[in-house]
């Protein structure tokens, strides 16, 4: 098993078919095709191993005749993506059994944000609330009221 090249996280977005690449000086998306999605999100959910055949018959509905090729294809295809952005190869596959995941499983049903960029402006927020609160302790009542009726 080869290591790292750069220190990095990835998530997958299942949604927007996109791998997002978290760097020491930020992210990097990359759009990935919808099959490719559905692959990497079989392998990342499983904390042993899925087999081929198992992927099969959930991204192509059994049908062995196309997911054969097409799964080695695309395997092949996320390894690339993975290689391109001078990371290893993050699929290990198991011998006459199938394909697994070589990192711990990921976040992949939300993209990440960038939280310096957004705090400062939420404790800003909260300070605010907070002082309005206290000094004129009815006033949220009388806007909650306002907004609901």
């Amino acid at each position: 098993m080869r290591s790292f090249k750069k220190q990095t996280e990835f998530k997958i977005i299942d949604e927007t078919n996109e791998i997002l690449f978290q760097y020491k000086n930020g992210v990097k998306r990359i759009k990935i095709e919808p099959i490719m999605s559905s692959i990497m999100m079989e392998i990342s959910g499983t904390q042993s191993f899925v087999s081929r055949e198992e992927l099969i018959n959930k991204i192509w509905d059994g049908n062995s005749a196309v997911g054969n090729k097409s799964l080695t294809k695309n395997i092949y295809k996320i390894r690339k993506v993975f290689e391109e952005n001078e990371l290893s190869n993050p699929i290990e596959t198991i011998p006459k059994k199938g394909y697994r995941l070589k990192l711990q499983t990921v976040n992949h049903r939300r993209p990440m944000l960038p939280m310096k960029r957004y705090t400062p402006a939420a404790i800003a927020i909260i300070l605010a609330l907070v002082l309005i609160k206290l000094i004129y302790p009815g006033v949220g009542h009388v806007i909650l009221h306002r907004l609901l009726h």
